[in-house]
C-alpha cells in the first residue's frame, strides 16, 4: 500500500511539472488540477492509478453529480476533462500503457449533458453601458479613493484587461501618445500565460478616457507618485488615534495584494447606489460586446482579438459575445428588415474571402514548417 501511494505522488509530481513547464500552465491553474486529481482519488478510495478502469470513471462522475450543494454542469465537464487529460497523459508513461482508451472514454459526459451545458451553461450576466455609466454617476469624484474607484471601472471597462493584470499594472506602463497599456510579466504584471501584452485601450467615450488621463495626472503631479508605483494602488488603513476605529482614505505606493480587494470595492458602491452587482471579468465581456457594434471588416475583428491577448478570433467571440435574452431581443429589434440588405456591396462575401486567405495562409504556413521538419 505504501508503495502504491510513493508511485502515485510521483507520477503526479510528474504529471503537473510537466502541465507547468511545457504546457505552461500558470501555478494558479496547476493548483486547481491538482485539488481535482485528489478529489477523484477520494472518490475511488486512494485506489491506485495502475489499476485504473471504467469503473472508476463512473463512479467519480456519480461521486460530482452526488455533491451537495449541486455542482455547476460547467464545473463537472472541467472536472471531467482534467481528469481525462490525467489519464491520456498516465496512458504513455512506462508502467501505465496498459490503461486504455475506452476506460479513458468513460469520462465523456452524456450527449443530454453536454447540449444542456451549451445551451445554457455559458451566458453569463453582463452589465450595460448604461448601468456602469449609472454606477460612475453614483460615485462622487471628491476624494482620492473615489478618483482611484471611478478611474478602475472606467478602466476596467475601456480596456478589456482582466482584474489580475489591473493591480500589478505600474503607470509607467501606459502610454498617453497611443494609448497602450504594456502588460509585462518581468515587471511583475500578471498576464495569462505570463504573455507580453501591449493592449490599446479605446476610446469608447471621450468624458471617461479623459477622467482617466486626469487620474493619472493627480497621482503623478499632486500625489508625487513615480512611473514604477501602482497605477491603482492598495488603500491605506490606519486605527484612528485613541479609538478602536479604522480609517481609510489615502492612497498608499504598494500594490493590491488580490482581485477579492477589486470585487469588494464594486460591490460597496453597488450596494450604497442600489444597483445590481456585476463582477470585474462581466466588464471584460462588456467591452467586447460594445467593440462589436464598431467593427465593419474582419482585419478589425482580427485586430480586436488580439488586442485582447487571444491568440484565436473564435476564443473572443465564442467566450464574449453570448447576448443575455433581453440584449439580444433589443438588437434584433432595432433591426430595420424591411430595407434593401446592407450587404448587396458584398460585404460578407469580402469577409469570406478573407477569412479563406487567412486560413490558407495557416496552412500553407503550417506545412512550410513540417517540410522543414523533414528536411532537418
Amino acid at each position: 500500500m505504501k508503495n502504491k501511494i510513493i508511485a502515485d505522488v510521483k507520477i503526479k509530481i510528474k504529471y503537473f511539472e510537466e502541465r507547468h513547464q511545457a504546457s505552461g500552465l500558470s501555478p494558479k491553474t496547476i493548483a486547481i488540477k491538482e485539488r481535482i486529481v485528489n478529489s477523484y482519488e477520494k472518490s475511488v478510495g486512494l485506489k491506485s492509478f495502475k489499476e485504473f478502469s471504467s469503473d472508476d470513471a463512473i463512479k467519480y462522475k456519480q461521486f460530482l453529480f452526488a455533491k451537495e450543494p449541486p455542482l455547476s454542469l460547467a464545473t463537472i465537464s472541467y472536472h471531467l476533462s482534467t481528469m481525462k487529460d490525467f489519464f491520456n497523459w498516465l496512458s504513455f508513461q512506462p508502467g501505465y500503457k496498459h490503461i486504455t482508451k475506452t476506460d479513458i472514454d468513460y469520462f465523456n459526459m452524456t450527449r443530454g449533458e453536454r447540449n444542456t451545458l451549451n445551451s445554457s451553461g455559458t451566458l453569463l450576466k453582463t452589465p450595460t453601458i448604461e448601468q456602469v455609466v449609472a454606477l460612475l454617476n453614483s460615485i462622487p469624484n471628491n476624494t482620492e479613493l473615489n478618483k482611484r474607484d471611478r478611474a478602475l471601472i472606467i478602466f476596467l471597462l475601456l480596456s478589456g484587461i482582466r482584474v489580475d493584470s489591473v493591480i500589478s499594472i505600474p503607470i509607467g506602463a501606459y502610454d498617453r501618445l497611443t494609448h497602450i497599456v504594456t502588460l509585462n510579466p518581468l515587471e511583475g504584471v500578471k498576464t495569462k500565460f505570463s504573455k507580453i501584452l501591449k493592449v490599446q485601450v479605446l476610446p469608447f467615450q471621450k468624458e471617461l478616457m479623459d477622467e482617466f488621463e486626469a487620474y493619472i495626472d493627480y497621482l503623478l503631479y499632486e500625489k508625487k507618485f513615480q512611473m514604477n508605483y501602482p497605477l491603482f494602488p492598495a488603500t491605506i488603513v490606519k486605527i484612528k488615534e485613541g479609538t478602536n476605529k479604522f480609517n481609510a482614505d489615502t492612497l498608499s505606493s504598494k500594490f493590491w495584494q488580490g482581485s477579492n480587494s477589486v470585487r469588494d470595492m464594486i460591490k460597496k458602491h453597488c450596494q450604497a447606489a442600489g444597483l445590481e452587482y456585476f463582477s470585474p471579468h462581466s466588464y471584460r465581456r462588456l467591452h467586447v460586446q460594445h467593440a462589436n457594434k464598431y467593427m465593419t471588416n474582419i482585419e478589425e475583428l482580427v485586430a480586436f482579438s488580439q488586442n485582447l491577448g487571444h491568440e484565436n478570433i473564435q476564443t473572443t467571440y465564442k467566450s464574449y459575445s453570448k447576448y443575455e435574452e433581453s440584449e439580444k431581443q433589443k438588437i434584433l429589434s432595432n433591426i430595420d428588415f424591411t430595407k434593401s440588405s446592407r450587404n448587396n456591396d458584398s460585404v460578407l462575401t469580402k469577409i469570406d474571402e478573407r477569412l479563406a486567405k487567412i486560413e490558407s495562409e495557416i496552412s500553407c504556413r503550417g506545412n512550410d514548417r513540417s517540410s522543414e521538419k523533414e528536411n532537418r
